[in-house]
């Protein structure tokens, strides 16, 4: 889970800051139509802001989880595949030795192709060990997108209705030192993602 936990922190970044809420208020209300405000127990205007823990949702929306599970599952199979692969390596090589040493191979130039045979093979599993990492790279960075698309576009439609002008990020408490007015909309917003989350054979990218 942290693997993918982290990204999306940074991608959903210091903040959802969902400042989109601003511009969509303006498209619905008209560009200079001011937001409602609220009013504190001092008479003062209260700007409409809530914030998100990050950490939380991503921990209880079952589309971040199941992005987790799958990208666990592949980075598991990549390094068994490597594993596997250095492993028949290594044996080759030790074959290799043992025939050179009990001369079994009929000629030098026998020997020399099976030798070229060995450091090419070697060759390969470097290749595919660096190739698998930019798999995974991509495949995490697409896994990110498509997660941090889906919270935004949900949270978009949650925002025509409660019309916050701001909505913050905030992660394990850190990133709002004083919270007074401002509104905790986590729990909501995580019911919201679940209730319109239907798993599918192939999550990334499904589901909705």
């Amino acid at each position: 889970m942290k693997h993918i936990h982290y990204t999306i922190e940074g991608i959903l970044g210091v903040a959802i800051v969902v400042l989109f809420a601003m511009q969509c208020t303006k498209e619905e209300r008209g560009v200079g139509t001011p937001l409602e405000e609220g009013i504190d127990p001092h008479g003062s205007k209260v700007l409409p802001v809530a914030f998100v823990n990050v950490d939380s949702l991503l921990e209880n929306y079952h589309y971040a989880r199941d992005l987790s599970d799958i990208q666990m599952r592949n980075h598991e199979n990549a390094r068994l595949n490597l594993s596997r692969k250095m492993q028949e390596l290594e044996e080759d090589a030790t074959d290799f030795q043992r025939k050179v040493s009990n001369n079994v191979f009929l000629s030098r130039e026998r020997a020399h192709q099976e030798e070229q045979r060995i450091l090419r093979k070697q060759q390969d599993i470097e290749a595919l060990r660096e190739r698998t990492t930019a798999e995974l790279i991509a495949e995490q960075e697409r896994m990110s997108k498509t997660l941090r698309d889906t919270i935004v576009s949900q949270l978009r439609v949650y925002n025509k209705e409660k019309r916050f002008q701001l909505i913050l990020s905030n992660t394990n408490g850190d990133n709002i030192l004083l919270s007074e007015g401002v509104e905790n909309i986590t729990g909501e917003i995580i019911s919201l993602l679940n209730a319109n989350y239907t798993p599918s054979v192939s999550t990334v990218g499904g589901g909705y």
